[in-house]
């Protein structure tokens, strides 16, 4: 891989920051050595950080269930069917919290 530039690295880490805070990770969690080694700047308009063919957000969904990492991520303690309208609405704290997931 070619050196990159600091502009470019900046871009990139901006973007890994972001999507570790979507998934509710720390910004120093130990994925971030592997994604910021995968990543590339894609698009010329809109350039957006890829990890490969996936984006770093479903790339760090993918690593949740690598044998390496998935003992560092946080394991949502419920779960709540998607279609269940009332139980989201009633436990919605708990869902924006990561806590409970929908599924």
């Amino acid at each position: 891989m070619a050196p990159r530039s600091t502009t470019e690295q900046n871009f990139i880490d901006g973007q890994l920051d972001a999507a570790l805070s979507r998934h509710g990770l720390p910004h120093n969690h130990p994925v971030r050595t592997l994604l910021a080694d995968e990543a590339i700047i894609a698009g010329t308009r809109q350039p957006c950080v890829r990890c490969g063919n996936l984006s770093v957000y479903d790339r760090i969904t993918q690593l949740k269930d690598d044998t390496r990492f998935a003992h560092t991520f946080p394991h949502p303690v419920g779960k709540v069917n998607k279609n269940d309208v009332d139980t989201m609405r009633a436990r919605f704290d708990e869902i924006a919290s990561g806590n409970v997931r929908v599924e």
